[in-house]
C-alpha cells in the first residue's frame, strides 16, 4: 500500500447559527449555515447530505436561478444535494447559505449534515480526487400538531419539470 502526503488541502468547517430550540410540527426552521475554509488550498464542488428530506439550501449573496441548493436526490432518508458555488472557496474564506428545514415528528430531533467537498485542480491531468468530509449535528424539539405542508421543487432528473410533495401529519 502506497501512501502519498499532501501539503496543500483545503479544510472547511461547519457552523450553524440562529433558529429556535422548540417548534410546532411542520413549522420550517431557519438557520445560518457557515461554510469556512481553514485549510491551505482551495476547495469546490461541494455536496451536502441531511437526513431530513424537507432541506432548503440557499446563497442571499448569489442572484437568478444558481442561488438554491440542487437536490440530486430526495427521500424519506433525507437529501443529497450540491451546493451552489459562483467559485471556489479560497483559504481563510466564508460562505453563507440559508438553510431551512421543515420539522417533522415530535419530540427531540436531530438536524445530521455529512458534507464531502474537494481539493480545487487547476492542473487536469492529475486524475485522483482528493476529498474530505466534515459533519454537523444541531438539536431542536418538535411538538406534536395537525399540519398539511406542499412543496414544489424542480425535478433533477427532466428540466423544466417539478415535483410536488405533500405531506399531512
Amino acid at each position: 500500500m502506497n501512501f502519498v502526503v499532501e501539503h496543500q488541502m483545503p479544510r472547511l468547517v461547519l457552523s450553524i447559527d440562529g433558529g429556535k430550540g422548540a417548534v410546532l410540527q411542520g413549522e420550517v426552521l431557519h438557520w445560518k449555515l457557515r461554510v469556512r475554509n481553514v485549510g491551505s488550498a482551495p476547495t469546490d464542488n461541494l455536496l451536502i447530505k441531511s437526513n431530513y428530506p424537507w432541506l432548503y439550501l440557499c446563497d442571499d449573496t448569489l442572484v437568478g436561478s444558481v442561488n438554491s441548493a440542487v437536490a440530486s436526490s430526495c427521500g424519506i432518508t433525507g437529501t443529497l444535494m450540491k451546493l451552489p458555488l459562483s467559485k471556489a472557496i479560497e483559504p481563510g474564506e466564508v460562505q453563507e447559505y440559508t438553510l431551512k428545514v421543515r420539522a417533522g415528528g415530535g419530540g427531540r430531533q436531530s438536524l445530521n449534515l455529512i458534507m464531502k467537498y474537494e481539493k480545487s485542480e487547476k492542473n487536469l491531468s492529475d486524475v485522483t480526487k482528493k476529498e474530505r468530509f466534515v459533519m454537523k449535528s444541531i438539536s431542536f424539539t418538535v411538538y406534536p400538531s395537525i399540519n398539511i405542508f406542499a412543496l414544489c421543487k424542480p425535478s433533477c432528473i427532466i428540466a423544466g419539470e417539478y415535483i410536488l410533495s405533500m405531506e399531512v401529519s
